[in-house]
């Protein structure tokens, strides 16, 4: 079995960016970590409209920088980062429950779109 779809997508992708586009995408991507992170600390609820728009930015911004991800993958990334150490450390290292908190937006998301 070779590797998934999505990462020799993302691979294709990645090869063409410059610099100024990978500025961009880090921007972006510390926008998102920096609201979810706001929006758990400051006790809004995973499942919150305002928490599943954050859930649903970082799905386009999939999309946008690696490759196409639907609602049901990203569902599965949720899955993801709260069950493997090695993402649920990056999340909660950024707030204690953020991997958790994040999953469920990810799911709560999905559930509207679906």
């Amino acid at each position: 079995m070779g590797p998934h779809p999505q990462y020799a997508e993302s691979q294709e992708r990645i090869a063409s960016y410059t610099k100024q586009d990978w500025l961009l995408l880090a921007e972006e991507a510390q926008a998102i970590n920096d609201e979810l992170t706001a929006a758990c600390t400051g006790g809004l609820p995973a499942d919150s409209p305002e928490v599943m728009d954050i859930a649903e930015r970082h799905r386009a911004h999939i999309n946008r920088w690696f490759y196409t991800c639907d609602h049901e993958l990203h569902r599965c990334l949720g899955d993801l980062y709260a069950s493997d150490p090695r993402f649920a450390a990056v999340y909660d290292a950024l707030a204690p429950g953020l991997a958790a908190y994040f999953r469920t937006a990810i799911h709560a998301n999905a559930r509207r779109h679906l």
